[in-house]
């Protein structure tokens, strides 16, 4: 049953994205999974990447990395936990914050965390804000995210980011510029955050960067975007 339905449903989608004059994907990686699988003739899908809230300052850099994201597997706290702990980090702590959506993930994360780790759930808008004011440094390691806003997001609060070098993050991030592309390997993503937690200034210079590649992801510039992708399909 399962078996046909996939099967069905492959069939609705191809149907539909065949009576679709114009597509716009959030991100390359969004365009090359629609390219894979013959969704589309490529001429005709247009990529413009989602805005972000630019009206937003950031804080103090006080001494946690933030994992932001809704608690799902792919999203891979895990790989952040574990990476804290193989770090020398003895003067900071890992905030691992989001929606609780898979409650057993959530709590052999609990299960999995040091006493330098804490896991917050369902935390309001507020508290969230100054999560982001006053971290140090973001991770962002979810499993082949077809965009992933977070990176941008710790940009426009002038933080750099630390993300896995797969799906959006190797569009939105810039080497060495605007955070770290890694591999999802703890020891790696620790060095990258003791690379950090040894450089204030380097953190500084870096948001500094993220913060300007953000303002280029405004909601101003998306509407823009989305306006000209609109009007050429018209054409």
């Amino acid at each position: 049953v399962y078996g046909t339905a996939v099967k069905f449903f492959a069939w609705l989608e191809n149907l539909s994205y065949s009576r679709v004059d114009k597509s716009i994907a959030n991100s390359e990686t969004t365009k090359e999974r629609m390219l894979e699988r013959k969704l589309m003739h490529e001429k005709y899908i247009e990529v413009v990447n989602p805005g972000v809230d630019t009206d937003v300052e950031g804080g103090d850099y006080e001494n946690y990395f933030l994992y932001p994201s809704r608690f799902r597997r792919y999203k891979r706290q895990h790989l952040a936990v574990e990476a804290f702990e193989k770090a020398d980090l003895e003067e900071f702590k890992l905030v691992l914050a989001g929606s609780a959506q898979e409650k057993e993930y959530v709590q052999e994360l609990r299960e999995k965390a040091g006493e330098n780790v804490e896991i917050r759930t369902d935390v309001p808008e507020d508290e969230w804000n100054e999560l982001y004011r006053n971290c140090y440094s973001v991770l962002f390691l979810a499993e082949k995210e077809d965009w992933g806003i977070i990176p941008l997001e710790a940009g426009a609060y002038s933080k750099p980011v630390i993300a896995v070098a797969e799906g959006g993050p190797t569009e939105s991030v810039i080497h060495e510029q605007t955070g770290y592309l890694t591999d999802p390997e703890p020891r790696e993503i620790a060095g990258y955050m003791e690379k950090l937690a040894e450089d204030s200034d380097l953190v500084e210079e870096i948001g500094r960067r993220g913060r300007q590649e953000a303002e280029k992801y405004s909601w101003e510039n998306f509407g823009e975007k989305m306006d000209r992708a609109v009007s050429s399909s018209e054409e």
